[in-house]
């Protein structure tokens, strides 16, 4: 899926990159950088920058989408195997105390005594 930046989104990012460039007569600039070289060609960048700083933005997100999608598919997860493992329905309370029952958690402490109840809205017996 490819990402569509806005022009201000653009042209901001350019003329932070610009700024960094120091200012010369010089047709293109090559600036060394984390993610390889930049060039700028009168102070803007090339096309081949541009669609390296894209697909930078690309993965820095994808990451960051990664990244934030632990917790909730951890949270599932524990849900599903606390159905399964103990039998534990809509709001039941599972308490885990031993080692062998924290084994597939994820960061259990050893020490600490783990009260959970899952609630599932959308299934409620009224």
């Amino acid at each position: 899926m490819k990402l569509k930046l806005s022009d201000r989104t653009i042209a901001a990012l350019a003329t932070v990159l610009a700024a960094s460039i120091p200012c010369s007569a010089q047709e293109t600039t090559v600036v060394e950088s984390r993610i390889g070289n930049l060039s700028f060609e009168y102070g803007y960048p090339s096309k081949r920058t541009v669609t390296g700083l894209y697909d930078e933005l690309d993965f820095q997100r994808a990451t960051q989408a990664y990244i934030w999608g632990l917790p909730i598919v951890s949270m599932a997860v524990w849900q599903q195997v606390t159905k399964k493992t103990f039998g534990a329905g809509n709001g039941d309370i599972v308490v885990y105390r031993t080692y062998r029952d924290k084994l597939g958690l994820l960061a259990a402490n050893n020490t600490t005594p783990y009260i959970v109840s899952f609630v599932d809205w959308g299934n409620l017996d009224r």
